[in-house]
């Protein structure tokens, strides 16, 4: 039996099932078990994991934050990725299928969708309103360059803003 006194109350663990990882915590009942190290066969309840943690990130947030954006750098060091893994990645977010965004590739000619120019790496365009996170494959417009892509952005995606920028333009010359 694992037994932990903290200020959080005493978390006592029986019927600890290191297979499937979970245990009976004398205060939270049946929990999920995490380990204390990758070394040993130290467990604590779940629960008590989270919380403490939790907790703990609350009080020393600066030093959490440190903490995450070092072993954020570091990952990123040892685990690169690739550009096709970030390309694959962009497309499963837009909800897209290599076939499908090649043929789009395809009947744009190369081109961007919005000025017409050569795209040296297309973006994908989609209508931010139609979904709340990523997007569903229905609502990609099309493949934009770069600077389209953040003209676009930069105008919210509001033709309104878009007409008044382009009278302000032609009320120039």
């Amino acid at each position: 039996m694992t037994t932990l006194s903290t200020g959080l109350g005493r978390h006592s663990l029986s019927e600890v099932d290191r297979d499937q990882m979970v245990a009976v915590c004398a205060i939270c009942g049946p929990v999920a078990i995490k380990r204390t190290s990758n070394r040993g066969n130290g467990v604590r309840c779940g629960t008590y994991v989270a919380t403490y943690t939790a907790k703990w990130r609350e009080q020393n947030r600066k030093k959490a934050r440190d903490y995450q954006r070092g072993y954020q750098r570091e990952r990123a060091k040892s685990h690169p990725r690739s550009k096709a893994d970030r390309f694959r990645s962009s497309l499963g977010f837009y909800g897209l299928t290599f076939e499908a965004y090649s043929q789009m590739l395809i009947d744009q000619s190369g081109r961007c969708a919005c000025c017409g120019d050569p795209m040296k790496s297309p973006h994908i365009d989609h209508d931010h309103a139609c979904c709340e996170k990523g997007s569903c494959g229905k609502c990609v417009r099309g493949l934009l360059c770069s600077p389209c892509n953040v003209g676009i952005a930069r105008f919210r995606d509001n033709p309104e803003r878009l007409r008044r920028a382009i009278a302000y333009l032609e009320g120039q010359s």
